[in-house]
């Protein structure tokens, strides 16, 4: 067996058991449920006094920042068990009993981690077009404009967050409940230490990104419309 089939039937059989389960439905369902609240009205990104038109640009942006700050919380706390639960089950001792490397193993794990976050995003960001004609603002569908902040911003801090969640379960001290404590904490701080700081660099869930872009948006269309003034 190859490494690269090793490491799929790893990251396969792992995801197959983890979607089953009743706990991928609810976390599922409360992340589009706040996609709901964002596109309701009741979560909402302004700049200043503005906030953007429900088109695909800005349904994108918003439910992608759902993505990458919610599903980053709750998403880490519902893959980080893949290992421990190789643990209870002896699993664990039947794989090191095979020729099947650490280093496989893990990257399987974290293949896994990183295919049932990447699920969750792709049925959020499918649920932007229901949700973008729900709001009726702007009815045409652009989907580059929608996907591009999944496929840029959210995917990758899945990538991040299963990665972690393997090397919590690897590190004996964060494995429990102490782990889950500071992972809390850590992502609490990623989520606030950019705003404190000021910076870009440390802004894991492209809020930066999204406000950069929406404000350069709105700029251009008040230029676009101060040119346009003398005409009208």
């Amino acid at each position: 067996m190859t490494r690269a089939t090793a490491v799929s039937a790893i990251a396969r059989a792992d995801f197959l058991e983890r979607v089953r389960r009743y706990s991928f439905l609810f976390t599922l369902g409360f992340a589009l449920y706040l996609g709901y609240l964002a596109t309701a009205g009741k979560l909402m990104l302004r700049l200043g006094y503005m906030r953007g038109i429900f088109n695909s640009a800005w349904t994108g942006g918003l439910l992608s920042l759902v993505a990458s700050s919610f599903i980053s919380l709750a998403g880490f706390y519902f893959v980080k068990n893949t290992i421990q639960r190789d643990r209870d089950t002896r699993v664990g001792q039947i794989i090191a009993a095979t020729p099947i490397s650490r280093f496989t193993y893990v990257l399987g794990k974290m293949i896994s981690n990183l295919t049932v976050l990447g699920l969750m995003v792709v049925i959020l960001a499918a649920s932007g077009i229901a949700m973008q004609l729900v709001r009726g603002e702007d009815r045409h569908i652009e989907f580059w404009k929608l996907f591009a902040p999944f496929l840029l911003l959210a995917l990758p801090a899945m990538a991040v967050v299963a990665a972690v969640a393997v090397f919590f379960e690897a590190i004996p001290l964060l494995r429990g409940g102490f782990g889950n404590i500071v992972y809390f904490f850590v992502w609490g701080m990623g989520i606030s230490l950019p705003f404190a700081a000021g910076t870009h660099t440390l802004d894991l869930s492209g809020m930066f990104v999204v406000a950069d872009s929406a404000r350069n948006a709105a700029q251009l269309r008040c230029r676009t419309a101060a040119s346009l003034s003398p005409w009208i």
